[in-house]
């Protein structure tokens, strides 16, 4: 329905026998009804984007009969008391909106099967400067939702939420009892481990009395171990103790990112405790702090190398006689590895990414400004093409050699990102070679499973490399992201190709190129089913018109990126901001500042 215009749709419910609203909204209950049987929903995935408050009228309270169409009447104009398709959400994401708790709270007591919950950045839930009721404030509605998911809901993200209080955590936790992945990220804690009394700030003894009282169903309680996302945090090395010291807890993951306040004592703490042992599978410590060693990373690899599926560890840096790299070759089960600029020498980084890595599929290397075409060849020869994502981002001295090894020993990538890779060129990325035989089948576009390609700011690129012909090699019809922002040069014709290149693009880059009011309104019109981000900043050619296109064709756009277009006012920004009700992210930096000069003179 989406892909047919408007005028169509209007035709087709006018050729419908409708005398009035009341048989309009009738209709439009059977079809919700038809698509939200059983069989609909098992055979296909799809997303409800109207908010549920708007879509009232589709709802009736309904008999036995409901399913032949007798018995019919409208709902009230509240919240509908079913809601049909609530019942199938799985996973749930608020991030950084600002939701009305009494709605949420609604809408939860339908989520039966509702796993992850994502309240990232919602200060408004628990913020009572706002007015409302907070979010679960009220027994009766804590147990409604306790009872409907209660026990099914495991993952609980409240990331960046700095109003979060020990009240609200603990109404939270009564609620969800059953929670083996909790994401406490940038939230605003008091470590003081003295203090336990219940307080209008977030205390971290609260949080550990809450875990350790989780149900048994929890994954904390079971030997395979439940995940703790505590990045960007103040947690200390006594924290880290007194968590590793609760009674009965296991942990499968822990997320320790940019905590600039722990040391080894802290690390080692954890890692030698019984809380993590064998069963340690997930960790993260990007971005340690100055009293950190790598003594850290080699007691985790000694003590869980036959487990570990995910590491991260970004800007470590692991000195030449570190024991690091032989240690690394023990992770057999390794899923996921980062190591962005860890080691000071490429070979060290080579002798760490061993071919015992099986069952690897996603590999960090960016900020390797040594790496050379031959280190990489050698990487992914070993890897034996189980790669499905691989960023190579900033890795300066890399040439068209390792593009070509990406593209014969990983045959399977599905995300490629290599932005300020300043040595790949068009030939690299079209493949053109003297040699054709020899370098058959190896360009970029022979990567069938692309699905996001990030190649912004490598400036020997132009647009030619996307020059579409009428080859059908050149289609990569599973990707989904394409960013190509701030390459050499990227000019209308080009862009205009794009869409036969990517037919299914949900995001598109092309920041700081030569795309004007045309390119925009035809890219959007043939993306218009599929595409819902789109970055043009410091296209200069730009005018309050492709604000008008991309309103016309994509109503239903996420993400705008329009800074640094001189030519576009901040009046038509205002204006097109207030008719985009999806529109989640906008960014206007230094719009119409050729109109203001103007003004001026």
């Amino acid at each position: 329905m989406e892909s047919l215009p408007i005028n169509v749709l209007e035709n087709i419910v006018s050729l419908l026998p409708l005398p009035d609203q009341k048989s309009v909204s009738l209709t439009c209950w059977r079809l919700y009804y038809t698509v939200s049987r059983k069989v609909f929903l098992l055979r296909r995935r799809f997303i409800l984007r109207e908010p549920l408050s708007n879509t009232s009228f589709l709802f009736c309270k309904q008999s036995d009969k409901c399913g032949s169409g007798e018995n019919l009447y409208l709902a009230d104009s509240v919240l509908p008391s079913t809601v049909c398709w609530a019942s199938w959400v799985t996973s749930l994401s608020l991030k950084d909106t600002h939701p009305n708790p009494a709605d949420l709270a609604f809408i939860l007591r339908s989520c039966s099967r509702l796993v992850s919950l994502d309240l990232t950045g919602c200060d408004s839930l628990f913020n009572k400067t706002l007015g409302a009721d907070l979010f679960l404030s009220n027994a009766l509605e804590r147990d409604a939702i306790r009872e409907c998911l209660g026990s099914t809901l495991t993952k609980l993200t409240l990331a960046n939420i700095s109003s979060l209080s020990d009240e609200n955590l603990e109404n939270l936790f009564a609620t969800f009892q059953s929670l083996s992945d909790i994401d406490l990220s940038g939230c605003l804690f008091d470590f003081n481990l003295t203090n336990v009394n219940l307080r209008r700030i977030l205390t971290f003894p609260r949080f550990l009395s809450l875990v350790s009282n989780l149900e048994i169903e929890s994954k904390f309680k079971q030997p395979c171990g439940g995940v703790l996302h505590l990045n960007s945090t103040s947690v200390s090395d006594e924290s880290l103790r007194a968590l590793a010291a609760i009674p009965g807890i296991h942990i499968s993951g822990i997320y320790l990112d940019n905590c600039r306040e722990l040391s080894d004592t802290g690390y080692l703490y954890l890692m030698m405790s019984d809380s993590v042992f064998n069963c340690l599978k997930k960790v993260s410590f990007s971005y340690p702090g100055p009293s950190v060693t790598c003594r850290v990373v080699e007691v985790l690899l000694e003590r869980f190398s036959h487990i570990l599926t995910y590491v991260k560890l970004s800007k470590w840096l692991f000195p030449a006689n570190s024991r690091v790299p032989p240690l690394f070759k023990r992770c057999s089960a390794l899923e996921y590895l980062d190591v962005s600029s860890c080691f000071t020498s490429p070979k060290l980084l080579v002798n760490s990414v061993s071919s015992a890595f099986t069952q690897l599929t996603s590999l960090v290397l960016s900020g390797y400004s040594g790496l050379l075409d031959e280190d990489l060849n050698c990487i992914l020869k070993g890897l034996a093409c189980c790669l499905k994502s691989l960023d190579i981002s900033s890795c300066l001295n890399l040439t068209d050699v390792s593009l070509s090894s990406v593209c014969t020993y990983s045959p399977y990538l599905e995300t490629f990102v290599a932005s300020w890779c300043r040595g790949f060129t068009d030939s690299g990325i079209r493949n053109l070679s003297s040699n054709a035989l020899e370098t058959e089948n190896r360009s970029l576009f022979s990567l069938k499973h692309l699905k996001s390609v990030n190649l912004c700011d490598c400036s020997r690129i132009t647009g030619s490399s996307f020059l579409c012909n009428t080859s059908d090699s050149l289609n990569l019809y599973d990707l989904r992201s394409l960013r190509i922002g701030r390459i050499g040069s990227l000019d209308g014709s080009v862009l205009l190709s794009v869409p036969s290149i990517a037919p299914q693009l949900h995001v598109l880059d092309i920041s700081r190129s030569s795309a004007d009011d045309k390119t925009i309104e035809v890219l959007t019109t043939k993306l218009s089913n599929t595409l819902r981000e789109l970055f043009v900043s410091g296209c200069e050619h730009l005018t309050d018109q492709a604000l008008s296109s991309i309103l016309t064709n994509i109503p239903f756009l996420r993400t705008l990126d329009i800074s640094f277009c001189p030519y576009i006012s901040p009046k038509a920004v205002l204006l097109f901001k207030s008719s985009m009700p999806y529109l989640y992210y906008l960014k206007s930096i230094y719009v119409g500042s050729y109109l203001k000069s103007a003004r001026v003179s």
